[in-house]
């Protein structure tokens, strides 16, 4: 997986839109490479300026739920603090950036210099950002996996290396759950 990949992942999930297929209480379970389930939420089913479209991406059903049902409008610190936090990809300003990584991405195509925002990674903790836990090569299957899963060209659930190299490469594993109701696997927790 590169950098590009992830770009190109991330441009294809924003050309598919699949929130326009998905109810605003969506759940998506999504494990890779056989490692632990995690439920993304995808994002932008509103219009007009509160259109944000991106992925929330929790690490147990349990924090799923607590978000989901909590009251309040906003992402409420304290609540994100007691699940421990979830990641996300959703658009952020270039200047979050190193200046000439930027410069690099726009060169290459990856990004548009017009937009002055990116469609990035993030983890955020309650009382701030934070660098995400999952990998890129992680974020960059699960968009793929969406995209393709809302675009109509899912052939299976499970999608073991459609697309990819026969040699073993992170990421190269997905299995996604769509509607997903409640925990996977043995641990409600999980």
């Amino acid at each position: 997986m590169t950098v590009t990949s992830y770009f190109e992942a991330a441009n294809e999930f924003l050309r598919v839109q699949p929130w326009t297929a998905l109810p605003p209480d969506n759940c998506v379970a999504a494990r890779v490479d056989g490692g632990t389930w995690c439920y993304v939420s995808v994002m932008g089913q509103n219009v007009g300026p509160d259109h944000h479209p991106g992925i929330s991406m929790f690490d147990s059903w349990q924090a799923y739920e607590s978000l989901v049902a909590s009251p309040a409008p906003e992402l409420d610190p304290g609540v994100v603090s007691e699940i421990g936090g979830l990641e996300g990809v959703t658009f952020q300003p270039v200047w979050s950036l190193h200046p000439r990584d930027a410069y690099h991405l726009i060169e290459a195509r990856l990004v548009r210099p017009g937009p002055k925002e990116v469609f990035l990674p993030h983890r955020y903790e309650g009382d701030g950002m934070r660098v995400p836990k999952r990998s890129l090569a992680e974020i960059t299957t699960i968009l793929e996996g969406i995209a393709e899963r809302f675009s109509g060209r899912w052939a299976s659930r499970g999608r073991p290396n459609v697309g990819r190299p026969a040699a073993p490469q992170p990421g190269a594993n997905l299995v996604l759950e769509y509607p997903c109701r409640g925990p996977m696997g043995g641990n409600r927790g999980e």
